[in-house]
């Protein structure tokens, strides 16, 4: 395997002739995919390491407890996602919170759904592990004399606002019931 340190923490890893496993380490970095591309190095797997999951884990896991309509761990949910049991534990807690989970103590405690899953709205979890934004804006500053540099960030921060809304009114208007039954369905 050959592990080549690019510029700004860039890693390749394992090249295969024209393919590597490229890992960017920050959204910042990612303008360093056209460096990679140019040199006819095309990245196989690219990961993004500052992606938010919190939201598809947390769906994940209630998901899980409406299906099997039980009370489970965060180990045995943590095993259901493939997930480190600390970093779910993480996410139930906020869910808990949020008044979306109980938790029971003792022996047999766990987790278990606070309310009916056709009463959970995805915005609802959404709300509770405070999933980011859509996309974000850049900070970088203005470049004096371009037209774009001087607007872009007003014009994409009104695109982000519609982005937003919408996804959040899809959200609003698909229950955690509505996820347990495609995923039934999905599994035959």
């Amino acid at each position: 395997m050959v592990k080549k340190i690019l510029p700004d923490g860039l890693h390749v890893v394992g090249e295969n002739q024209q393919y590597a496993e490229v890992v960017v380490s920050s959204a910042k970095d990612a303008r360093l995919f056209f460096f990679l591309h140019s040199l006819r190095i095309l990245p196989k797997y690219p990961t993004v390491a500052s992606v938010n999951t919190q939201f598809s884990i947390a769906v994940h896991v209630l998901a899980a407890l409406a299906h099997y309509e039980s009370n489970f761990t965060s180990e045995v949910l943590a095993g259901s996602v493939n997930a480190n049991p600390v970093f779910v534990k993480r996410i139930l807690v906020k869910l808990s919170k949020a008044k979306l989970v109980k938790t029971t103590v003792g022996k047999s405690g766990g987790y278990d759904l606070a309310r009916s899953p056709k009463t959970i709205s995805l915005f609802d979890i959404y709300s509770a592990v405070s999933a980011p934004s859509v996309f974000a804006i850049h900070a970088y500053a203005k470049s004096k004399g371009c037209v774009v540099s001087g607007n872009i960030k007003e014009v994409m921060g009104e695109v982000l606002l519609g982005t937003q809304n919408s996804v959040e009114s899809d959200l609003k208007r698909t229950t955690l019931a509505d996820v347990v039954s495609k995923i039934r369905k999905r599994a035959g």
